[in-house]
């Protein structure tokens, strides 16, 4: 979803379709968001917990009810990526 330009990543976001005004609103916040965001050359990857209190699937899981009910979409992409960082025992739950 983006390159790096020297030391600087630049985001190159693409959709499968043309995209409603609505939409095209959501992205302006979104590049907003993204600024803040971004791979750091030469650096390697983590995930990060950025709550007060400790991860616990429970946590996450509350966390994700309450974007849900603000009308936030959570797609396979979430399990998919909790899947590949928990043990097979933990993850059983993402189908």
């Amino acid at each position: 979803m983006g390159w790096f330009e020297g030391s600087t990543w630049r985001w190159a976001l693409s959709w499968k379709r043309q995209l409603r005004y609505e939409e095209y609103l959501e992205v302006g916040q979104l590049s907003n968001l993204l600024i803040q965001c971004h791979p750091v050359r030469g650096e390697i990857d983590k995930a990060l917990w950025c709550l007060k209190r400790d991860f616990t699937v429970k946590t996450l899981l509350d966390k994700t009810s309450i974007l849900v009910s603000q009308g936030v979409e959570i797609d396979n992409l979430v399990c998919t990526v909790w899947m590949n960082i928990t043990p097979l025992k933990l993850n059983s739950s993402c189908g």
